[in-house]
C-alpha cells in the first residue's frame, strides 16, 4: 500500500528518480513506524489513566476511590515494566545468539583461510617428535626408537 502511494506521489516516468524513490519509501516507512509507536504510547497512557477510573466508578467515597485507582495504576505500570523487561531480555538473547553465530562463522572462515597456508609453527611441528619428556627433531631419531606403525 505504501509503495503504491509513494509511486503515485513521485511518479515513475523518470528512471533517475529510482534512488529518490527508495530513499522516500524508507523515510515514509520510518515515519509510519514512529507514528505507530507514538499512537501505542498514547493508548498505553490513556489505559493507565482511564481504566482504573472506569473499573472503580461504583466506589462512593472519593478518598477510597482515589486509593484504589492509584493502587491499580501502580499495578498496571509494574506489569508494563515487566513486559518491557521481558522484551529487553528477548532482544538481548537474540543479540547474543547472533554474535555467537558470527564468531563461529569467523572461526570457520579463518580456519578455511589457513588450510592453504603453511606456517612456521606447522613446519616446526612436522619436524619435531615427542620422545618421552622432550621434543626431538625428527632427523636425530634413530629408526630403532620409532614406533613400528603399519604403513
Amino acid at each position: 500500500m505504501i509503495d503504491w502511494l509513494i509511486d503515485w506521489w513521485i511518479g515513475r516516468r523518470n528512471p533517475r528518480r529510482r534512488y529518490r524513490r527508495k530513499r522516500t519509501v524508507r523515510a515514509a516507512k520510518w515515519l509510519l513506524v514512529g507514528i505507530a509507536i507514538l499512537a501505542l504510547l498514547g493508548l498505553i497512557l490513556w489505559a493507565v489513566w482511564r481504566v482504573p477510573q472506569l473499573l472503580y466508578a461504583y466506589v462512593p467515597d472519593a478518598k477510597d476511590r482515589a486509593t484504589v485507582e492509584a493502587t491499580t495504576r501502580s499495578g498496571l505500570i509494574a506489569a508494563l515494566a515487566g513486559l518491557a523487561a521481558l522484551g529487553s531480555l528477548a532482544v538481548t538473547n537474540r543479540t547474543y545468539r547472533l554474535s555467537q553465530q558470527g564468531q563461529l562463522t569467523d572461526r570457520y572462515s579463518k580456519a578455511i583461510e589457513q588450510l592453504g597456508q603453511r606456517s612456521s609453527t606447522f613446519d616446526w611441528a612436522v619436524s619435531m617428535r615427542w620422545n618421552a619428556s622432550r621434543w626431538i627433531p625428527n632427523e636425530t631419531i634413530r629408526p630403532s626408537s620409532r614406533s613400528s606403525a603399519p604403513s
